[in-house]
């Protein structure tokens, strides 16, 4: 006896409230995409577990079959662990190749006086979860109390009296993380690809290339971004001067390439006038910043805010006064808006 799809699809229905409308065919799909399958396979994949012992439990209501725990874990953490390069996990894979499974079987009342039992089976732990939990759900209700005092009841049933045979005892994480996956599993979000609601006629990017295309876009704006401030002890020190190489066009029509130096000068005031000829800043009054700051958080709207000598000998920089400067919007965040809105 195959397992019927009914039986797992309405169980993981239950991780909806009772008066949330259920749509079968998208918690099919969810669970083809959250188990690794292919579109529409649903009902193949599960005829190929034939097993009657196990089958007729899934479709008891009053009896449930509880994993390892070790396995529950190992299929939860395979699930949080998704990347968004790899959303999906190939259920299957985790069980690296093993064709039995251990089952306790317990009762979904645990006051039923029905004692547990040990099954092995075929059927993998990830097809039993959603029946287990949605049975709970079923019988005691969406109350998170509830769950817990029937989890704990469990528990304690199986230490009082553990089954023959058994190599495990089920634990709290063991519940926990099955109502997880049985809540994520019934209303996990899937590619609209995968569903085959995209334009078969333009390819959807991929998540790889997404996560490509995004790590390109930030390397270019890098250079755009505002530099860091300086520390205190940094202002002691001369600033290292960083220039894009530019290209200009002499008289003849020539390509002059320019980098951030000037080379054969070595007197520093013939430097410094090269330098302001080729419409490089002296930038050294970056080292006055400290007592520029110190002074300026004391000055009122109409006094000018100079920072050395050099802006008041320097034409092209001009004297600004407190009321002139946008403190709530510095410039860098002007440029950063004006980029990403393009």
């Amino acid at each position: 006896m195959a397992i019927p799809p009914n039986t797992i699809i309405e169980a993981a229905s239950r991780a909806y409230r009772p008066d949330s409308p259920i749509i079968i065919d998208e918690i099919c799909h969810r669970l083809e995409w959250v188990w690794g399958l292919e579109y529409g396979v649903l009902e193949e994949y599960l005829s190929k577990f034939f097993d009657p012992q196990l089958v007729n439990i899934l479709i008891d209501d009053d009896l449930i079959p509880l994993a390892h725990p070790d396995l529950i874990k190992k299929i939860f953490l395979a699930k949080i662990t998704g990347t968004s390069s790899k959303p999906r996990i190939m259920i299957q894979e985790l069980y690296q190749g093993c064709q039995s499974f251990e089952y306790l079987v317990l009762p979904v009342d645990p006051a039923s006086g029905v004692p547990p039992r040990v099954l092995s089976s075929s059927v993998p732990p990830h097809l039993t979860i959603c029946s287990s939990v949605g049975k709970i759900l079923k019988r005691w209700g969406y109350s998170r109390a509830e769950f817990d005092a029937v989890r704990d009841s469990l528990i304690e049933l199986v230490q009082a009296s553990p089954p023959a045979g058994s190599t495990f005892i089920p634990n709290v994480d063991a519940f926990i993380n099955m109502q997880y996956l049985h809540e994520t599993w019934s209303t996990c979000s899937v590619s609209s690809r995968f569903l085959g609601l995209e334009d078969s006629d333009g390819e959807e990017e991929s998540d790889e290339d997404t996560a490509s295309s995004t790590m390109e876009w930030e390397i270019e704006t890098l250079d755009d971004e505002p530099q860091r401030r300086l520390l205190p002890h940094e202002f002691e020190k001369d600033p290292v001067l960083k220039i894009r190489p530019v290209q200009v066009v002499d008289d003849d029509d020539e390509v002059l390439s320019q980098d951030s130096y000037i080379t054969g000068v070595e007197d520093p005031e013939e430097y410094a006038k090269a330098s302001l000829a080729r419409g490089d800043y002296d930038r050294t009054w970056l080292k006055g910043m400290e007592q520029w700051v110190q002074g300026a958080s004391a000055v009122v709207d109409d006094q000018m805010l100079l920072n050395d000598s050099q802006i008041e000998e320097d034409s092209r920089e001009q004297p600004r006064v407190a009321t002139s400067l946008d403190l709530d919007r510095p410039d860098y965040l002007s440029r950063h808006q004006a980029r990403t809105t393009t």
